[in-house]
């Protein structure tokens, strides 16, 4: 899906699967609502994405449907375009990579996801997007706890 996306000779540098995270207090609202409509709002307002990155661009794909499988929307941004636009989060749950695009803004979060080697592709790009000062490395204790 997102090889579609690349120019001849450009490759992905890494490749992840993220959710647009629901704010909290959405979330608490609707449950105290009734769990039901709570657990179906969630449902409803869930954004699925396939994010890929390239030495010039960062690929955002929104996908739906059960097997993922249906594009609904393309976002590409330029990578010098995003220089001090995006913050990121990490723990040893996600990675929550937030771009402050101004007129692209978009937050994921990447989990393990059953996805094997999902949260570490998430990590490298978290690094790469911020430069190689914002991701201290695992042995040094250093993540975000």
């Amino acid at each position: 899906m997102l090889q579609a996306h690349l120019e001849p000779g450009e490759t992905l540098q890494c490749h992840a699967y993220g959710v647009r995270p629901t704010p909290f207090f959405l979330v608490f609202v609707l449950l105290l609502l009734g769990i039901i409509p709570g657990v179906i709002a969630l449902a409803v307002l869930a954004r699925e994405y396939f994010i890929g990155l390239t030495a010039e661009k960062l690929i955002v794909i929104q996908v739906s449907g059960r097997a993922k499988d249906q594009v609904k929307d393309v976002l590409i941004y330029d990578r010098q375009e995003l220089s001090g636009l995006v913050e990121t989060t990490r723990n040893h749950m996600y990675t929550l990579i937030q771009i402050r695009h101004p007129e692209k803004p978009l937050a994921l979060r990447c989990g393990r996801y059953d996805m094997e080697g999902n949260l570490e592709a998430s990590r490298e790009m978290a690094q790469s997007l911020e430069g190689p000062e914002a991701l201290p490395s695992p042995e040094s204790g250093g993540l975000d706890q």
